[in-house]
């Protein structure tokens, strides 16, 4: 009897599926601990969710995914900064600049959403713009240790649940209905760390 080959028995976009599932899960993981490693291993993720996501024809996520990129090095270069023995503090944004980056993640949304349905054949334009431009704001305030980073991280983890259920990425539905549940776990694990100031 022949032994089937793991290639044999999935095909390439399962097999980066899980491996991007997984790299995603650890990367989420390690960013509540506020472990420095959330960032390599988020360059892993974002490479295969940008593949698999330019496959499936989800465009802004896809130019999601090299903006994480370039946000991770960023994260990564400010957490260096903090001395070793020194966990990166959390802080909060003021009144005024909670609506600031609203105001900037609907305008990237909007603009986002009509330059994808005019020049582009993206599902969904608006919807996925609009996802990907508050994921770049929540990127953003992780490298900026902000605790309003989770609050967006439910609502764009929610949101992605039901546009990649619709895509038929099943596995990443499931994986983002996990990173909504440790988007919520982060959130009350920051807000205990900015309550004792560590």
């Amino acid at each position: 009897m022949k032994c089937l080959t793991l290639f044999e028995l999935f095909n390439l976009t399962d097999i980066l599926e899980w491996i991007g599932a997984i790299s995603g899960l650890l990367g989420v993981w390690l960013t509540m601990r506020r472990n420095i490693w959330c960032f390599p291993i988020g360059l892993i993720n974002v490479s295969i969710s940008a593949y698999l996501f330019y496959e499936s024809n989800l465009f802004a996520d896809t130019l999601q995914q090299f903006a994480f990129a370039i946000l991770i090095v960023f994260g990564w270069i400010s957490w260096r900064n903090v001395p070793i023995i020194q966990l990166p503090l959390v802080s909060r944004l003021s009144i005024k600049s909670r609506f600031g980056y609203i105001a900037i993640a609907l305008a990237t949304g909007l603009g986002l959403g009509a330059f994808l349905h005019i020049y582009t054949t993206a599902h969904y334009p608006y919807v996925d713009a609009m996802l990907t431009s508050f994921c770049f704001v929540g990127q953003f305030l992780i490298a900026k240790r902000k605790i309003e980073n989770w609050h967006i991280w439910i609502f764009t983890n929610a949101g992605y649940v039901v546009l990649y259920l619709v895509k038929d990425l099943n596995v990443y539905a499931a994986l983002y209905l996990v990173y909504l549940a440790m988007a919520v776990c982060g959130l009350k694990q920051w807000q205990l760390e900015l309550r004792h100031g560590k």
